[in-house]
């Protein structure tokens, strides 16, 4: 390896324990991810009283308000608000929204009648933003100190 690349400047067991570090926080994030077996889940029957969608950039989203008061939102395909209405009239349906907690506003998981749920969990939206996380975390920070560590082995080779 050359002294150009950063990982020169690194010890194995530095790198090693960056490695863990990123591992661990990344599964520890996605084992947390809610589950309709978990226990404290509270599971509410509701019924859809009306619906609208809308566009935000590339993505489309529903937004449901429920006989209970509550509101749901799912995202949808690209497109999916240009469709007839016909295609998605859920006015009168059925749902069971599951949430974390009976103080959670945000149900991780829905069983909407006729329609596939949608369901949380491992997404991959969640691993992403775990990696993301984990880079900013941990890989972030070390390139830094290798990088100040570079330097610091370049000022040396001058004097």
């Amino acid at each position: 390896m050359n002294k150009s690349n950063l990982f020169y400047y690194a010890e194995p067991w530095e790198i090693m324990l960056c490695v863990i570090f990123c591992s661990a926080f990344v599964f520890a994030i996605l084992v947390n991810a809610p589950s309709a077996d978990d226990e404290g889940v509270v599971v509410i029957d509701d019924v859809f009283v009306s619906y609208h969608c809308s566009s935000s950039g590339k993505s489309d989203f529903f937004y449901f308000a429920g006989e209970s008061g509550r509101t749901y939102t799912v995202g949808a395909r690209r497109g999916s608000c240009r469709n007839p209405k016909e295609n998605h009239d859920y006015v009168g349906r059925t749902v069971k929204a599951y949430f974390q907690s009976s103080d959670s506003n945000d149900p991780f998981r829905l069983d909407i009648e006729g329609v596939d749920g949608y369901e949380g969990g491992i997404t991959f939206g969640r691993a992403a933003l775990a990696v993301l996380m984990s880079f900013c975390l941990f890989v972030f920070p070390f390139l830094v100190l290798l990088g100040s560590r570079k330097r610091k082995f370049k000022d040396q080779d001058k004097i």
